[in-house]
């Protein structure tokens, strides 16, 4: 380049066209702020994407199918959806809008928009299950960026209907890139369980999760889930990411797994998992719900009496009920009618051999008789009218928990009273296990007792069973 007289630079024909087509590039693409994205998916994002595919998939099988496939948004993003009006513009929903009633026959869209720092990524669905993704350029909802608007997936140019939903890679009116989920780079993966002694375990649910930070896998997965076959391995395939973590749900216990024993090479996975840690949480979590059930029932009493709804000697002061009662399956004592509304769930109502099953506990009710002796509720549910004292029966009641099988579904046996305090005890050598080794109406009375409804628990003592039983709650 030679300078002009004046002093400027002269640029040839070539060097312009390079200059120019420079600029024009520049302009093209907006870059994202530094360090705000990747190549690759976080775990996030790519967790996101898993979500969005199963909402997609729900909503193409229509609204019957969120009744068996729960769904709700990942951590990470929240759910906003959007229907057209009779004017033909979109319009949000609700926040708290059922997703299952949000799409009709393609005319529904919904965004999965990120609320975490290691989010930027966009999903949307529309409503006869179609799935994009949008590698959110211009920022929208990142750091106090911009808003998302309800038809910002929607083509350029178009009319604005949910036909202008992206089927390519196109720009949406929200000027990001937005291309169907289907187009995205899948990466699929084959993931094999055993236990501790390298055996297959079979019937196994792997998921994968966003990992706490420095708990996820360093290498390169992608997000999905599926269940184990009889040699122990299941696969997927999804967009990869690193810092995810694993989840396993085994006979109803959902764990996370430790990074330590998941082996990564290529794309195979190995995971060692050791059952006496699955049967201990499944222990501690059916321990755990008998107690709240407990508590659940000691509540619903103290509403039933304050209500006076049975009362058997009519002398207007309300008394306490049977599981049957109290669920609404049998007319209440002193009158023919149901409760109603109940004030337990109607599975108490389901009552056998006096017992009512819950997540692994026998429960068994007890009201006090004419002679201070506690009276179990019927075989198939009630009270024994006959042998109850109407009169104890406003100030008293019990119920014993106990596990279905000792040392499998639980360990300790738990007893609540009209005091409200829940009480266990070790219940040694499975002393109690389900509906032929029952407590004694007897076994938490204190051990100085005669074991009447009236006389003192042993709270944080010795009870008539010799058995200690300490307050846990």
């Amino acid at each position: 380049m030679a300078a002009t007289d004046s002093g400027n630079m002269k640029i040839g024909p070539v060097t312009f066209l390079l200059l120019a087509a420079a600029s024009l590039a520049a302009q093209a693409v907006v870059p994202a702020p530094a360090g705000e994205t990747a190549a690759e998916f976080t775990a996030a994002e790519a967790t996101a994407f898993v979500s969005a595919q199963q909402l997609a998939s729900i909503w193409r099988d229509g609204e019957s199918a969120f009744r068996g496939r729960p769904w709700q948004a990942p951590d990470g993003y929240r759910l906003r959806m959007a229907r057209r009006d009779a004017d033909g513009s979109w319009q949000w929903l609700d926040e708290g809008a059922d997703p299952a009633r949000a799409s009709a026959a393609g005319d529904g869209i919904a965004y999965l928009l990120p609320t975490d720092p290691g989010a930027r990524r966009l999903f949307c669905v529309r409503g006869d299950g179609v799935a994009a993704c949008s590698d959110n350029r211009v920022g929208t909802l990142v750091r106090d960026g911009r808003a998302a608007a309800p038809d910002d997936v929607l083509g350029e140019g178009g009319s604005g209907s949910a036909l202008d939903f992206p089927r390519s890679p196109q720009r949406g009116r929200d000027g990001n890139l937005w291309t169907p989920a289907d187009m995205l780079r899948q990466q699929p993966v084959r993931v094999r369980v055993v236990d501790e002694r390298g055996a297959p375990m079979a019937g196994v649910r792997l998921d994968t999760c966003v990992a706490a930070p420095g708990a996820g896998i360093e290498a390169l997965l992608p997000a999905g889930g599926g269940r184990t076959l009889l040699e122990g391995d299941t696969g997927w395939s999804g967009v990869p990411a690193r810092g995810l973590g694993f989840q396993l749900t085994m006979e109803g216990v959902t764990m996370d797994l430790a990074a330590e024993v998941v082996v990564v090479e290529g794309r195979s996975v190995r995971i060692q998992v050791v059952r006496s840690v699955v049967q201990r949480l499944r222990l501690s979590r059916n321990e755990s719900a008998a107690i709240a059930t407990l508590k659940n029932i000691s509540s619903a009493q103290a509403q039933c009496q304050a209500c006076g709804v049975i009362d058997q000697n009519q002398n207007g002061a309300g008394e306490y009920g049977t599981f049957a009662e109290l669920a609404g399956r049998v007319g209440v004592r002193g009158g023919a009618a149901k409760m109603s509304p109940p004030v337990l769930s109607t599975a108490f109502g389901n009552v056998e051999n006096g017992i009512v099953t819950r997540s692994g506990y026998c429960f068994r009710m007890l009201l006090p008789g004419k002679d201070g002796v506690a009276v179990p509720e019927l075989a198939n549910g009630g009270a024994d009218v006959a042998k109850l004292d109407a009169t104890e029966a406003e100030v008293s009641w019990c119920v014993y928990a106990w596990p279905v099988e000792a040392g499998v579904t639980g360990e300790r046996a738990f007893f609540i009273d009209q005091h409200g305090d829940v009480m266990g005890c070790r219940n040694e050598e499975g002393r109690y296990a389900g509906t032929r080794q029952m407590p004694a109406p007897d076994a938490a009375r204190a051990a100085t007792s005669a074991g009447k409804m009236s006389d003192a628990a042993a709270t944080n003592g010795r009870g008539l069973d010799g058995q200690d039983w300490l307050v846990i709650g």
